[in-house]
């Protein structure tokens, strides 16, 4: 599940990227192509999503906004970060939830370099 849920977070995290001169994210271009020629941009379509992974996409989502930025860019996802969002949300994540969400930092900080 674990690979699957990377490839999924790979493909969203490139849609969510802009190529470089453009203001607009790859996703909006597709989109907006899929809205003119009403045909789905063969990019647009992406790995399906793990159904068994939503709660560790969740938690993803909810500590990228917690995520410290520093001169050279925003920092790696740490394991104290992780013990405090347990803390702070009243959770306890299994070992596999840690290094899913350990690949998927890894993941959108190269998406994002």
């Amino acid at each position: 599940m674990l690979g699957a849920l990377v490839e999924y977070a790979e493909h969203e995290f490139w849609l969510d990227g802009a190529d470089s001169g453009s203001k607009a994210t790859r996703r909006q271009h597709l989109e907006n192509r899929e809205q003119q020629t009403g045909k789905t941009p063969d990019s647009l379509i992406g790995p399906v999503f793990p159904d068994a992974a939503e709660g560790v996409w969740g938690v993803w989502q909810d500590v990228i906004e917690e995520r410290q930025i520093g001169m050279n860019g925003p920092g790696p996802l740490t394991y104290a970060g992780l013990d405090a969002y347990q803390r702070v949300v009243g959770t306890r994540l299994a070992l596999w939830e840690v290094q899913a969400l350990k690949a998927l930092d890894r993941v959108w900080r190269q998406a994002i370099s």
